[in-house]
């Protein structure tokens, strides 16, 4: 009985609400996508780790330690090319 009343009022209260209830919330910081990655085990324990001591989301810390492998100047030249292929894709 409960489930119905409650199954009815989320109902009024969306129809009543219309398409504000499914708007995104204004005050949340834009988010950019991810994707799964598979890190080697010893890797994720220190990631797991650094993310307990500093109170920061493994997510950015593995971001961060990406970004500085790939400011490594081995990988310099790919960077080059991935924003000319950016700069062709924004013309």
């Amino acid at each position: 009985m409960a489930k119905d009343y409650l199954f009815d009022a989320a109902k009024s209260a969306e129809q009543m609400m219309g398409k504000d209830l499914k708007k995104e919330n204004p005050y949340k910081k834009s988010r950019e996508k991810s994707r799964a990655a598979q890190i080697r085990v010893d890797k994720l324990k220190m990631i797991k780790f650094i993310s307990s001591m500093t109170g920061r989301n493994i997510i950015d810390i593995t971001d961060d330690l990406l970004q500085i492998g790939l400011n490594d100047p081995r990988y310099k030249k790919y960077q080059k090319i991935m924003s000319q292929i950016d700069d062709l894709k924004n013309n």
